[in-house]
């Protein structure tokens, strides 16, 4: 269940995190502080989710992960999408190219992986 969850959040956080960087750097505005903003609080919640539910957040992650390698690789966009509404393979290829949910992928495999590890001893 906790899995299928990943997988959700993983989608979830991915397309929020592409959405606020296309709408934002549309029309060659370029990376404005609203863009950053809206970034930063999608990477916090993502945070938080790794670190409350780790294996939520380790399969959100990997997902992430994953399919910014695939569209890295395939080329899914070569540019800004033209429209928010009607090239939804545009927008996802050009949040993968920002950075951005690659950088929130690593976080959220990092935040689970460091939940998991057990307390030091004194």
């Amino acid at each position: 269940m906790q899995a299928l969850l990943g997988v959700a959040a993983g989608v979830l956080i991915y397309y929020a995190t592409a959405v606020a960087w296309v709408v934002l750097t549309m029309g060659g505005f370029g990376s404005g502080p609203w863009a950053r903003i809206a970034i930063s609080i999608v990477a916090g919640l993502s945070v938080f989710v790794g670190w409350r539910w780790p294996i939520v957040g380790l399969t959100a992650g990997i997902l992430i992960v994953a399919f910014v390698l695939f569209a890295g690789l395939t080329g899914i966009s070569s540019g800004p999408p033209a429209s928010l509404l009607q090239d939804v393979p545009g927008i996802l290829g050009h949040g993968a190219a920002s950075g951005y949910p690659s950088t929130l992928g690593v976080v959220l495999v990092c935040s689970a992986i460091v939940r998991r590890l057990p307390a030091p001893r004194n």
